[in-house]
């Protein structure tokens, strides 16, 4: 019975996901102008695409290198293995369900590097906090260069920009007293979670252990300032990459944005979704371009549709040459997944 009670939370989270995916393509389609969509893509400027994929290519790399600091024995690892891992962990997430390529992305590394599975995958869930960080950073920014904001909105900028140095302070305090720091959200987890939510309480435990265990993987406190300093980078490169997405449609605003695309696109896309975010992409776009800026539905639509199938295309192609190359295949890779996570959790 405990082997079939994770399979059967695993396939109603792969039907939800897709479901919302079907949902919101459905209700795209059905709210378009087909004439004037199809007009839109037709301004598409191919002379863009070469740099649309080298800055890809330079964000990939940016990623893999910022993953150096998050490892032990950052002097030992080639980057070039560490960006191939990241490559081929978001080909994985493009083609299979459940986020796999968060899984999958550490264990290929463990096959090529002296990294252990258990350390990648705490190295990954440390990412993502440095990620939240710098978008919460970019969203405060974002969102107080609104022209004509009300009141509210500009407060609301105010008040991420104090979450992030809040956010900034406590990963500092859980790298020098992590014991502490874990001790202390245990405390608060349970007394708020423990008693009507266990499973959810546990699950962030987890997650929180994790967090503390990628920390200590960092090897000095400089080396830690260096990943929030490479997490900017990161998310500004990914902002520079819509940003070039809007040039490619013959439109020029400011790069505000393009920051603004790829934070909501990020919060979009957390959502639970078919394999490759369809639909919650689309619709991150459509929040920021016809939400914040007032583009047309139509426009918003088409520049989704040029942006996420290059990166998804792009993603596949260069993750399966480098599957090909090592001798790997993604069946292979999944079942694989499958045992060292039941490892990892048992």
């Amino acid at each position: 019975m405990s082997d079939k009670k994770p399979n059967k939370k695993k396939l109603l989270s792969f039907f939800l996901g897709l479901l919302i995916s079907v949902g919101i393509i459905a209700f795209l389609a059905e709210s378009l102008d087909w004439g004037i969509f199809l007009k839109e893509l037709e301004r598409v400027d191919f002379r863009y695409i070469p740099l649309l994929i080298a800055m890809f290519i330079l964000v990939f790399v940016v990623r893999a290198w910022r993953w150096r600091y998050l490892l032990p024995n950052t002097d030992t690892l080639e980057t070039r293995k560490l960006y191939n891992a990241t490559m081929v962990g978001f080909f994985a997430t493009c083609v299979l369900p459940f986020r796999a390529g968060e899984v999958i992305r550490p264990l290929v590394l463990s096959r090529w590097q002296s990294v252990s599975f258990s350390v990648g995958l705490a190295s990954v869930v440390t990412e993502r906090v440095f990620d939240v960080l710098a978008l919460l950073f970019l969203m405060g920014l974002s969102v107080s260069e609104l022209e004509n904001a009300p009141a509210f909105v500009s407060t609301g900028a105010t008040a991420l920009s104090i979450l992030a140095a809040i956010i900034s302070g406590v990963m500092i305090m859980a790298y020098i007293k992590g014991d502490l720091i874990y001790h202390f959200i245990k405390l608060v987890f349970t007394a708020v979670l423990g008693g009507r939510f266990p499973e959810l309480n546990e699950r962030l435990l987890v997650e929180a252990r994790g967090f503390i265990d990628g920390l200590r993987s960092i090897a000095s406190l400089g080396e830690l300032l260096w990943v929030l300093f490479w997490s900017l980078v990161l998310w500004l490169g990914m902002s520079l990459l819509y940003q070039i997405g809007l040039w490619t449609f013959g439109v020029y605003p400011s790069f505000w944005v393009g920051i603004a695309v790829t934070v909501i696109l990020a919060f979009a896309v957390a959502a639970p979704s078919a394999p490759g975010f369809l639909g919650t992409f689309q619709l991150g776009c459509v929040a920021a371009l016809s939400g914040l800026y007032g583009y047309s539905q139509e426009f918003a639509v088409a520049y989704s549709v040029v942006l996420h199938a290059y990166q998804v295309l792009l993603a596949c192609i260069l993750g399966a040459i480098i599957l090909k190359k090592e001798g790997l295949g993604l069946a292979q890779l999944r079942g694989k997944e499958n045992s060292d996570v039941s490892e990892n959790s048992s």
